[in-house]
């Protein structure tokens, strides 16, 4: 640590584990295996490194690899160590739609504060074309918290800002490297808005019976409560998530 961070001392890390099994056809560890959050202090770290390297062998872990893989027992885990990032907005970008699998788009998911799109907060999702820069909107952040580092370690449950949106233009323009998307205009492509919109058809599958999905909404408050229930269903019924 002192090697690659400058210092021990006062510094957080993220303690994630990484292993053979993440990632594979019909199979995702997302969520799986134990991640510890701003760990600071040498004892606490090592003691983590016990800890996270473990997880992949609990109960949970094993039943879920061994209702959908055939070996489960052959998991090979791996511990990260990253350094504590006081994000503002943080989440996860695919650089395809996760939906239909097409490659030049970008799925992005991103909440407030550190650790967003990870941990079940309702987030504000994109779909990203790459090609003409054209912007898709199909969730605001909803969630009413951000998580935000402690120096002493830990998180910190803080209130949200409640901002419409969480991206710039500018700044998911940066992410396109098509000569296309970066001669976009500085503001939202025609296809953007404000507010959740309706699911496209592959989406549309994924949360059927989901009243909200289908429904006009008006307001910020009614679009927040929307985009809200529609994550809830997702998380529950997503075939790519494992069970909490």
């Amino acid at each position: 640590m002192r090697e690659v961070f400058g210092t021990v001392d006062g510094v957080g890390v993220f303690i994630r584990s990484d292993t053979n099994v993440e990632d594979l056809p019909g199979f995702t560890g997302a969520g799986l295996n134990l991640t510890l959050p701003n760990v600071v202090g040498l004892e606490n770290i090592i003691n983590g490194l016990k800890e996270v390297w473990a997880s992949p062998y609990t109960r949970r872990a094993f039943a879920w690899r061994n209702a959908h893989m055939d070996g489960p027992e052959h998991v090979y885990p791996a511990v990260l160590l990253l350094k504590t990032v006081p994000s503002d907005v943080s989440g996860v970008m695919i650089t395809a739609d996760v939906d239909t699998g097409d490659r030049e788009f970008l799925s992005v998911a991103v909440n407030e504060g550190v650790g967003g799109a990870v941990e079940g907060q309702a987030a504000e999702s994109l779909r990203i074309d790459r090609r003409s820069g054209a912007i898709l909107l199909l969730a605001v952040a909803s969630a009413p918290t951000r998580h935000v580092p402690n120096p002493r370690g830990g998180i910190d449950e803080l209130p949200a800002s409640g901002r419409e949106t969480l991206l710039g233009p500018a700044e998911i323009r940066s992410w396109s490297t098509s000569p296309a998307r970066s001669r976009a205009s500085s503001r939202p492509s025609r296809t953007s808005r404000v507010g959740p919109r309706r699911p496209t058809s592959s989406l549309r599958l994924r949360t059927e019976g989901c009243s909200c999905c289908r429904s006009d909404r008006s307001s910020r408050a009614a679009r927040r409560a929307a985009a809200a229930t529609c994550r809830r269903w997702t998380a529950r019924c997503g075939s790519a998530r494992p069970p909490r």
